[in-house]
């Protein structure tokens, strides 16, 4: 019987954090890139793209990568992800903005709460 090979879940994202970590940017871009290959939800690892795009000096890869996030997660997660980003790679300005976004989009929703005891 054939073996297929094994996928460890989140795997890439994993590697990728680490590069992320040692400042290894397009290393980093490969590994988040292979992630979302495999899970294009994964919210997490777009926000971490984003962040490598924008360490690496490609701010147009950045900005396009967090308006994907909010085009596949159309949520509070997403809107709270991306904010997150923004402020993370030195544009606090969208992100407050972004956040606000999100606050008139869900007004009422519970989790915003949630998100915004997370920051």
């Amino acid at each position: 019987m054939p073996r297929r090979p094994v996928q460890l879940a989140e795997f890439h994202f994993y590697v990728a954090d680490t590069l992320e970590r040692l400042e290894r940017w397009d290393e980093a871009v490969t590994e988040f890139e292979a992630e979302l290959t495999m899970s294009p939800r994964n919210l997490k690892a777009r926000a971490g793209l984003a962040k490598a795009y924008a360490a690496a000096a490609r701010p147009d890869d950045a900005e396009r990568t967090l308006e994907d996030l909010i085009k596949v997660a159309r949520t509070p997660e997403g809107y709270a992800l991306a904010a997150h980003a923004w402020t993370a790679i030195g544009q606090p300005r969208r992100g407050d903005a972004l956040n606000a976004e999100g606050r008139r989009l869900f007004r009422g929703d519970p989790t915003l709460r949630f998100f915004a005891q997370a920051r």
